[in-house]
């Protein structure tokens, strides 16, 4: 028998802001956790067994003799959104026969990245609002940052190091500017503020390869 009504979620707020190199806070709104998804999947096969939202788990649950792993998420992951991040955490747990196994706390942090795009200020001035940066950390998936947007966008990384590709397009002096910056290392947890100057605009040769993933 697994016992759930002991089950607690937390959150990590932190994240590290590779810009600055100092740790910083992810939100500072209260993250509600009611909705989060609590799942029971065999440790061995994989296969979820169980699911529910949060503030719906039962108060136990049998299950076989095993290994099993608690896997809560905030919600389904998707590869890229706006203001939306995710947040995910897990914890392995034995089942024996006649015996009962409690769930405990079980942390949450980020799963991904968060990223800001900006522009120097003199470059600013002189692009119009077509202007916009199209952030990429696999090539099928992109969040495209106006000339004015503020919001972050939450990427989730398809291995535990990444690159981003953020890839300018505007106009200046008449002229059709296509631009690119490349972030190295990426790990899961890091901020990221992307700001294009005059000088990045130097970069135009297209980085896109079949895969833009580092191992």
């Amino acid at each position: 028998t697994l016992l759930l009504s002991s089950l607690e979620i937390s959150i990590n707020n932190a994240i590290y802001d590779v810009n600055s190199k100092s740790d910083s806070i992810l939100t500072s709104d209260s993250v509600d956790t009611s909705n989060f998804i609590v799942s029971i999947i065999n440790q061995q096969s994989n296969e979820v067994l169980y699911s529910w939202v949060y503030s719906q788990i039962p108060n136990d649950i049998n299950l076989n003799e095993g290994d099993y792993i608690i896997e809560v998420k905030s919600h389904e992951v998707a590869p890229a959104q706006w203001e939306k991040p995710y947040f995910y955490g897990t914890q392995s747990i034995s089942i024996k026969e006649k015996e009962i196994s409690a769930a405990s706390l079980i942390t949450c942090a980020l799963n991904g990245v968060k990223v800001f795009v900006n522009f120097s200020p003199d470059l600013y001035q002189v692009l119009n609002n077509d202007a916009n940066v199209k952030v990429y950390v696999t090539e099928d998936s992109f969040l495209e940052y106006r000339l004015d947007e503020s919001r972050a966008g939450y990427f989730t990384l398809p291995s535990s190091t990444s690159s981003i590709i953020a890839e300018f397009n505007g106009i200046i002096n008449n002229e059709k500017i296509t631009a690119y910056k490349v972030i190295q290392n990426v790990e899961i947890g890091q901020l990221h503020n992307i700001v294009f100057s005059f000088d990045d605009l130097k970069n135009t040769e297209n980085p896109n390869a079949p895969t833009i993933t580092s191992e």
